[in-house]
């Protein structure tokens, strides 16, 4: 979890690129929700949707990146316990 945590401080940080990175080999739902914000950033929405879909999640825009990634920090939290 602390490298999905390490890729949230990245996307805050507008390094969609180097998020990126680090979810692309974790197959987990929460990667590629984190996945599908980066795709946003990048302003790559299709793409986006597709890892939307793969994590469960409805497609987002733009507007909604700090509220999805305060939603992903929340399941986190969760998971942690």
């Amino acid at each position: 979890m602390s490298e999905l945590r390490r890729a949230l401080a990245l996307l805050k940080a507008d390094d969609w690129a180097a998020a990126h990175v680090i979810v692309q080999a974790d197959k987990s739902k929460l990667a590629s929700w984190v996945y599908a914000i980066a795709h946003l950033l990048e302003g790559d929405r299709s793409n986006a949707n597709y890892w939307f879909s793969r994590a469960n999640q409805e497609a987002k825009t733009e507007h909604d990146i700090a509220a999805e990634i305060d939603n992903i920090e929340q399941e986190l939290e969760k998971l942690d316990g």
